[in-house]
């Protein structure tokens, strides 16, 4: 059965020889319907990449990363309300990171031209942004969508996008069953009302951006630059970010100019948090004794 949900599962219990027939397969079903640059079509390239990835095909991992991650990341609203695409998003994330941490490690950034430092950074904001400050962006959308011209553009939108998941759900469970049961004429007729629906979506979306600026920023924010960061620093000012996978921890220290240094480290994110309560149980300690002695 060609359902990305059992080729990731394959994937993660190390079945490769298994997952591999049925990706390549899924990939060309779904190039010949729906084209190279679509969001689904992104998702089997990703899950191609992951199998590279745990065969030690580096190079051919970050030539599908490459390829399936920039039009994941662009239709990353689309996946917001449909959980099962968004842990597939994030295991796609998180396995990307894996493999430039891997690079990194190895010294071999100029080998695979990739600054693994600058894309892993972009990344993980990607990551943050769809916890924490998903939710701070619709309530401020929320409130931004006050404005009567912007709630009627935003309701429509957002009718197109549950339209779009609905189909798109429709047109992947038919996809995933074998090409006898399959109805080519239907599944033409769903993609091309899928096609129709995506581009009066983008038309709204660009409304939205061009005359309410602040509320596409809320609802889409966009991942900042080191540059960015370092314009808004003082000369004696520096950013330490630190986020926590399940495997690694990644660490930057953003100064106000001049190089930015970057580490990997081997700490998950369960090892973080027993080091951060194992610091406050000594903080406590202190404190009580200082209670208890003045």
């Amino acid at each position: 059965e060609l359902n990305p949900d059992i080729m990731l599962l394959l994937i993660k219990a190390g079945r490769l020889d298994e997952a591999l027939p049925l990706i390549s397969k899924a990939l060309e079903n779904y190039k010949t319907f729906f084209g190279v640059d679509h969001p689904l079509t992104a998702e089997i390239i990703a899950l191609r990449a992951m199998t590279h990835a745990a065969k030690g095909d580096k190079q051919n991992a970050l030539d599908d990363f490459s390829k399936a991650m920039p039009i994941l990341l662009k239709e990353r609203t689309e996946i917001e309300n449909n959980y099962p695409k968004k842990m597939r998003f994030r295991f796609f994330v998180e396995e990307y990171l894996k493999l430039l941490s891997d690079i990194y490690k190895a010294n071999k950034e100029e080998q695979f031209k990739v600054d693994a430092s600058a894309e892993s950074f972009k990344l993980v904001q990607i990551l943050i942004e769809s916890s924490a400050n998903k939710a701070l962006g619709a309530t401020s959308a929320r409130a931004a969508s006050v404005h009567p011209g912007l709630a009627d553009l935003v309701r429509k939108e957002q009718d197109s996008l549950k339209q779009i998941s609905a189909l798109r759900a429709t047109a992947q469970n038919a996809l995933s069953v074998s090409p006898e049961q399959q109805n080519p004429d239907a599944l033409k007729e769903l993609i091309d009302k899928i096609r129709t629906l995506r581009k009066a979506r983008s038309v709204l979306m660009d409304e939205i951006k061009s005359r309410f600026p602040k509320y596409s920023d809320f609802t889409n924010p966009q991942p900042i630059s080191f540059a960015k960061i370092q314009q808004h620093l003082h000369s004696s000012e520096a950013m330490l970010a630190v986020f926590p996978t399940s495997e690694h921890t990644y660490v930057w220290a953003i100064p106000s100019s001049g190089p930015i240094s970057f580490n990997v480290l081997n700490l998950g994110k369960n090892d973080v948090q027993k080091i951060v309560l194992d610091l406050r149980k000594g903080l406590r300690s202190e404190t009580e004794d200082i209670w208890r002695y003045s």
